[in-house]
């Protein structure tokens, strides 16, 4: 089988010579390939040329002598013309042409195709071609996704900088409002009713400081530090601040082991998986229903043959949930994916990310209409 049929979609090739007998040649040596291949033939270079320029080719196999403009100068046109978008060029010359096949090169053809044309020699160069191309198409992509990924994160640095200042504000805010309930309480401390209402505004008070330190430990921009970090405090502090920033009609809820189970991480980045999953979670349901965050200890970690301890820190919702096709899509490639029209799967690279830097690992199972869930295997820190 040749390596071109497995190709996912069908190849746009145009052909371009002034010699229409060369054109059938190559008709009858790709005959068995028209399902798999789109073919389109020209004897005319300037109609070929305003042909690439409208249309999607991947491959150009072009005659170099032709009258009007030549093959070198259709190549230069076009490389001119597309940059990055220019599709592979193929360049049939004489046996004998070096100086041309040099020019053609220098020029950045691909590939170079004797006369007279043998249909492995044909066959072969197109494969190859076919391969570079899409190589490039890929590293593309790749280029696309990383300078969005550079937006998103500049964006995300704005808007950090942002609730950092936001949240400055409110905690001085709330610094007079403690100064000045103190005052209060003072006065009215033989008063049991002004006595019971100070303390519930100072409860109010130092909750709304709490909340506002775990933002600003959020959004503080810090080299990564590894200590001995409880998963059980962090999961409390966790949920404490999603109930606040999520619906109230997502019923976030966790259970955690008596005794707190510890390992070694960066508190921040561990925080910043929790709050990702979670928010990812209530996205997909619409921002309507049921979040479980759970903490086991001594779990065996299936896909590492270690003889670590493992602790497992498990997210799963009641959502809309993934067809295995989609399951394979976010397994082998962590990027932004939606989950649903409404969800999105924006955070998971940077999940996986810092879950490979802690030596752990994920295991995400999910079937249509029965939830989705995140298993997240740490080491345990051994005393």
């Amino acid at each position: 089988m040749d390596e071109i049929e497995l190709q996912n979609k069908k190849i746009n090739i145009l052909f371009v010579d002034d010699e229409q007998n060369i054109l059938d040649g190559i008709k009858r040596l790709l005959r068995d390939k028209k399902d798999k291949w789109n073919l389109e033939f020209f004897t005319d270079a300037e109609l070929a040329k305003e042909k690439i320029f409208e249309s999607n080719y991947d491959i150009v196999v072009s005659d170099v002598k032709m009258p009007g403009i030549n093959g070198l100068q259709l190549l230069e046109k076009v490389k001119l013309h597309l940059n990055e978008k220019s599709p592979e060029f193929i360049m049939i010359t004489g046996v004998n042409d070096k100086e041309l096949k040099h020019c053609a090169l220098n020029l950045d053809a691909t590939d170079l195709l004797n006369k007279p044309i043998q249909r492995e020699d044909l066959l072969a160069r197109l494969n190859n071609a076919i391969r570079l191309k899409s190589f490039k198409d890929e590293i593309c992509t790749q280029n696309i996704m990383l300078e969005q990924q550079l937006i998103q994160s500049q964006k995300m640095e704005v808007i950090g900088l942002m609730t950092s200042g936001v949240a400055h504000d409110f905690n001085n805010i709330l610094t007079v409002i403690s100064n000045y309930n103190q005052l209060l309480e003072m006065l009215g401390q033989d008063n049991p009713a002004i006595k019971a209402r100070t303390e519930k505004i100072q409860t109010a008070s130092g909750h709304g400081q709490k909340i506002i330190q775990q933002i600003l430990n959020f959004v503080k921009k810090k080299d990564t530090t590894f200590e001995k970090v409880s998963l059980n405090g962090l999961i409390a502090e966790s949920v404490d601040l999603l109930k606040i920033t999520l619906s109230k009609k997502i019923d976030i809820n966790y259970s955690l082991p008596e005794d707190s189970l510890f390992i070694m991480a960066d508190y921040t980045q561990v925080f910043q998986i929790i709050m990702n999953l979670c928010l990812n979670a209530a996205k997909a349901m619409n921002n309507d229903g049921r979040i479980n965050i759970s903490l086991l200890n001594n779990q065996i970690e299936p896909d590492l043959s270690t003889a670590k301890s493992w602790t497992l820190l498990e997210v799963s919702d009641n959502g809309p949930g993934m067809d295995e096709e989609f399951m394979k899509r976010i397994i082998n490639n962590m990027s932004s994916i939606k989950r649903s029209q409404e969800g999105t799967g924006l955070g998971l690279s940077i999940v996986q990310k810092i879950i490979k830097n802690h030596s752990g690992s994920l295991i995400i199972s999910s079937n249509p209409g029965n939830g989705t869930t995140f298993k997240i295997f740490f080491p345990l820190h051994q005393n």
